[in-house]
């Protein structure tokens, strides 16, 4: 084991005598680095989560409501991290056919749930850029019903098909391959996730096309006002003039803003979560290529790392966030030097 701890994993294939006498070995560390990742995405989650339902002020001035669900989303990869790491870790998990249909759930609904509401945040962009009335119209009842409506239809769609394909009586090792139909249950799950990967860098590249094409409409649009102020003769209409242009400037720098947010949430996003999807789902899982070991692991790593990343964006880009973090930890280290 060239000196270094291992632990033993039978990746082995029931199709073949041989091949069921070989075992891999994977190494302590990347389970190590797993485990830690898993714990920081459910305590860094849950933090933001209950920061973005106990502060009012954040839920007034902000539509926080597609983050607050992606939270939760990103709190299921965590729980399906964990399941990962513990079927390497105890012995016997890795043969038993209910929990590693369990792991494939929470691992499918985490990533389904993830991407869904991803794009549901480009939608509200594009919304809030190209429909405007109607994006006023869409209030915040109508939001959590979409957003609801999505996250039971994405655990009734993974639930069904690992209902429906993940069963059989007996498996050597726990694999997606172990299951005798895992091939239609990776098809029916690269429909619908390929679909939607696709479509979120379609939409947001569509919406930041829009926004800059109305921001060049718009761009002499003030010089025409401040001609109109010029020639106004009562003191009351350039006020009103003049409180109008700092209203639109104002507004139309929190959109860039909500927008730029938008933008490193889909980036982050396909750079981590992009190559899991294709290569390991779809290119991996439908036989058309091979890939090693230590290159999966690093692929799932990866996986995880996104949702460990989200609530770092949340309290970088969102300044109430921010500040409430602060608060917290000068408050935690205030009431250690008070103990002290």
């Amino acid at each position: 084991m060239n000196g270094s701890r291992s632990i033993n994993w039978n990746m082995t294939s029931t199709n073949s005598l041989d091949e069921s006498t070989f075992s891999t070995e994977v190494t302590v560390f990347p389970l190590i680095v797993g485990f830690l990742t898993c714990v920081i995405i459910l305590i860094s989650n849950l933090l933001v989560l209950i920061v973005l339902i106990c502060q009012p002020e954040i839920r007034k001035n902000y539509r926080i409501e597609f983050i607050l669900w992606l939270c939760l989303s990103d709190i299921v990869v965590g729980i399906s991290g964990l399941l990962f790491v513990c079927n390497f870790l105890i012995k016997g998990l890795s043969k038993n056919t209910h929990y590693c249909s369990l792991m494939y759930y929470f691992i499918a609904a985490g990533i389904g749930q993830s991407l869904a509401q991803t794009f549901l945040i480009c939608i509200d962009r594009h919304m809030a850029v190209v429909a405007n009335v109607r994006y006023k119209l869409f209030n915040k009842k109508y939001r959590y019903i979409v957003i609801f409506g999505t996250w039971v239809f994405i655990h009734t769609y993974v639930g069904t098909l690992v209902a429906v394909f993940m069963r059989t009586d007996y498996i050597t090792y726990c694999s997606a391959k172990s299951f005798p139909y895992s091939k239609l249950f990776l098809t029916a799950i690269n429909v619908l996730f390929l679909s939607l990967l696709l479509a979120i860098p379609c939409l947001y590249i569509s919406t930041m096309i829009s926004f800059r094409n109305r921001s060049k409409r718009t761009h002499n649009y003030p010089n025409v006002i401040l001609s109109v102020v010029n020639s106004a003769p009562s003191s009351q209409s350039t006020q009103n003039i003049a409180h109008f242009l700092e209203k639109n400037k104002i507004r139309h720098k929190y959109e860039k803003h909500v927008l730029v947010t938008t933008g490193l949430i889909v980036v982050v996003f396909l750079l981590l979560n992009g190559p899991f999807l294709f290569i390991i789902i779809f290119l991996e899982g439908n036989d058309f290529i091979a890939v090693q070991r230590s290159t999966r692991i690093l692929i799932s790593l990866m996986t995880f790392l996104n949702s460990a990343v989200n609530p770092m964006l949340y309290a970088w880009r969102i300044r109430k966030v921010r500040q409430i973090f602060i608060k917290f930890i000068c408050r935690c280290k205030t009431n250690e030097t008070q103990q002290y």
